[in-house]
């Protein structure tokens, strides 16, 4: 059976529709404040007042704050925590626009987590392949775009 779960890295101001969710530091505030359980609320939490903390403690299964100066980002720590626990396919929301730095952290896990980790948002679903063969299906988006990280070779059938 395949599991998946929704991490809300920031407002959004759509929450997708999931069976799971985790937030991380103002996504899970958001998540909170429109009523929606998460099984991990994770972050530094510096951009999050103080007194809602305790919300978005009363709506999480597991509270892991960080310790702001760290290594890795509070995406990353989500991301982790999520293949820890078995999750296949791991949906990224709010991961784009904002800080450039931390967007490209995000697209580094794409990258690194091949059809595991999916970046969305309004304009974009980015998510990345294993070597093979592949069929995509037609999705409500205008555009569609390929990139290779190494030398390969990439063949389409029915585009224009």
């Amino acid at each position: 059976m395949e599991t998946s779960v929704a991490v809300i890295l920031k407002r959004c101001t759509t929450i997708p529709t999931a069976e799971n969710y985790i937030g991380v530091d103002k996504g899970a505030l958001t998540l909170a404040r429109n009523g929606k359980r998460m099984l991990l609320a994770i972050g530094d939490f510096d951009s999050v007042e103080e007194r809602d903390l305790s919300c978005i403690k009363d709506y999480s299964d597991t509270f892991i704050q960080l310790n702001p100066i760290k290594d890795d980002t509070d995406s990353e720590a989500a991301v982790m925590y999520a293949i820890e626990k078995g999750y296949q396919k791991i949906h990224l929301y709010g991961g784009l626009g904002g800080r450039l730095d931390h967007a490209m952290i995000n697209l580094r896990l794409v990258s690194r987590f091949p059809e595991t980790v999916y970046l969305h948002d309004q304009s974009n679903f980015i998510y990345s392949l294993a070597e093979g063969v592949h069929s995509i299906d037609k999705r409500d988006y205008t555009y569609i775009s390929f990139f290779t990280e190494d030398e390969a070779t990439i063949s389409l059938e029915g585009f224009k």
